[in-house]
């Protein structure tokens, strides 16, 4: 199930900026696992930036890396339920 799409790089150090198809945004928290691009990638760090996630997302840590991700899909497994608050 797709949860966002990466739209932008946000600064040098590889974050990303995601446009969120998911109004629960526990599953972009930290120690998250997303599949991207055929791989699982882990979110090292979260938080939102002008009403979008921001995600610092583990082996991406350059901007020219997080730019190579524009408009490529974030997803979670389709079994795995929403987290609750």
């Amino acid at each position: 199930m797709v949860v966002g799409r990466i739209v932008a790089a946000h600064g040098i150090r590889g974050q990303v900026r995601v446009e969120p198809t998911t109004d629960f945004y526990g599953r972009f928290a930290k120690g998250s696992r997303l599949l991207l691009n055929g791989g699982w990638v882990t979110v090292e760090s979260f938080s939102v930036h002008r009403d979008r996630p921001l995600l610092k997302l583990s082996g991406i840590d350059s901007m020219t890396a997080a730019e190579s991700l524009k408009w490529a899909e974030l997803s979670v497994a389709d079994d795995a339920p929403p987290p609750l608050d």
